[in-house]
């Protein structure tokens, strides 16, 4: 999954095995580093987190909020 932002010099590249995020290429998307680390590191089943990264890769802090605390109000939908 990739989004580029060409005119704002911004780029995000995320791998997936299965539904866990295994890689990442980032470039002008710095608020995200950590978040990607910790998704990454911690091999944290995304769920249907993997299809709203998909289609959105931007809603990464929600994604890690809801899968890393297994917080039941935050949907992916």
């Amino acid at each position: 999954m990739e989004l580029t932002d060409h005119e704002a010099f911004r780029h995000v590249r995320l791998e997936f095995d299965g539904d866990v995020l295994v890689g990442a290429n980032a470039i002008g998307f710095t608020e995200h580093v950590g978040i990607l680390r910790g998704l990454i590191e911690s091999k944290l089943s995304l769920g249907g987190w993997k299809n709203a990264l998909l289609a959105n890769p931007l809603r990464l802090p929600e994604a890690y909020i809801a899968t890393s605390r297994k917080h039941p109000d935050w949907r992916h939908a």
